[in-house]
């Protein structure tokens, strides 16, 4: 009784999230547009880039920023290494056209290198870009325009996975195609609460005048969105300034950066928690409680995926057990009695309209990024849509019960 209470608390829930965005975009179709690359008036900007052990792409990622379509005496590039030991510091010596900052110890968080850079950079935009990722040369004059508007104050980009090249990989190209949409959907209301450091853009005087990144939090980027969110300022997205981020190729090297994103949104939930419901701050006031609200329907979707699928295999062992695990009596009286009529056909339904709806997302938000769908073939597809999210409320129950042990949250 109680697994079927909760069946339908997560069907309700999956279906009033997934109208509702739509009904957002449905909304607002003619503001997702292309931006307008204005070349008049362009601001110096400044680049800070934290690097902590990159050598593998750190100088393809110093080359994109020089590669950049904007003027080379508005662009400044500070990086920042944080005590890297690898050859980092080596091959950025070797960069020229730079401003390299030498740590002789890593931080232990990103936001002390940003606030460093930030502190040294001159650019009216300052712009974050993690050492792991590469951007497009046409991304910043695509972002710039959306600074037209003085509270304005941060615009995001369309962050996806850079050369993916395994199922784990893949899986979060997928997701990230998902996010760029639902960060620009987001975006439209202002209700955007993470600014990834993947290349946002800020005026650096407000981020000044705000203390800069927090030091102590592990998700800065997410912590300095809701502040300024507190503060009333506004932050856009750019769905099309498209920068490539690497992805974690393996499931330990996954679970770790997903355990840290999510003590993050549960550390800043509490910190901003007047935010919540809060009518002052319009729709993000209300958002801001529905992500929360989705991480309780994965981690009830995921409890509710391991009871259906081990249910059965329970009741097949302890009829073992009675008799004895005598095989060939088990399997002279093994038979099948599922009957289509049995279905609970109300359950089948909201299911399937579910499922029609998450497609239907999932379909437009390779649309609007401009990317194919079946760019890495159907069974990854089906793998991300039926599969990975229980991953990823794998994860979360993780963490729940990390907090609840007392783990102390790290990088």
């Amino acid at each position: 009784m109680i697994f079927d209470v909760f069946t339908w608390i997560v069907y309700l829930c999956a279906l009033y999230l997934s109208v509702f965005w739509l009904l957002v975009l449905l909304a607002n179709m003619r503001l997702i547009k292309n931006s307008d690359e204005g070349t008049e008036n362009l601001p110096k900007v400044s680049v800070v880039v934290p690097a902590y052990n990159e050598e593998e792409i750190v100088a393809e990622s110093i080359k994109s920023l020089k590669d950049l379509d904007y003027p080379k005496d508005l662009l400044e590039i500070i990086v920042v290494n944080d005590g890297s030991k690898d050859n980092t510091k080596a091959i950025c010596e070797k960069i020229e056209g730079i401003k390299l900052i030498n740590l002789e110890k890593n931080s232990g968080t990103k936001a002390i290198p940003l606030n460093i850079g930030l502190r040294e950079a001159t650019g009216e935009i300052v712009a974050c870009l993690d050492a792991d990722s590469v951007v497009d040369p046409k991304a910043l004059k695509r972002m710039m325009p959306y600074f037209s508007d003085p509270r304005v104050v941060a615009v995001t980009p369309a962050l996806k996975v850079y050369k993916p090249a395994n199922l784990i990989q893949k899986l979060q190209w997928y997701e990230y195609i998902f996010a760029v949409f639902l960060r620009k959907l987001m975006s439209l209301i202002d209700s955007i609460y993470v600014t990834p450091g993947p290349f946002t853009l800020f005026r650096r005087d407000v981020l000044m005048s705000l203390g800069g990144f927090d030091e102590k939090n592990i998700t800065e980027d997410m912590e300095i969105a809701l502040k300024l969110q507190q503060n009333d300022y506004k932050i856009k997205n750019a769905i099309d300034a498209d920068v490539y981020t690497k992805a974690p190729e393996d499931l330990k090297t996954l679970y770790k950066q997903r355990r840290r994103w999510y003590y993050g949104l549960i550390h800043n939930s509490i910190k901003y928690k007047k935010l919540f419901f809060n009518t002052q701050y319009g729709d993000f006031g209300i958002l801001m409680p529905l992500h929360m609200l989705s991480a309780i329907v994965l981690v009830i979707s995921t409890v509710l995926f391991w009871y259906y699928l081990l249910n059965p295999i329970i009741d097949e062992v302890n009829g073992l057990m009675l008799i004895g695990f005598d095989l060939p009596v088990y399997l002279r009286n093994l038979h099948f009695d599922f009957i289509f009529l049995d279905l609970d056909y109300t359950k089948v339904f909201v299911a399937l309209f579910v499922l029609i709806l998450g497609t239907l997302t999932l379909v437009l938000s390779h649309r609007f990024s401009k990317e194919r769908i079946m760019k890495y073939g159907l069974p990854a597809v089906l793998v991300f849509m039926f599969f990975y999210f229980i991953f990823l409320g794998c994860i979360w129950m993780g963490v729940i019960l990390e907090l609840a042990s007392g783990t102390k949250r790290r990088w």
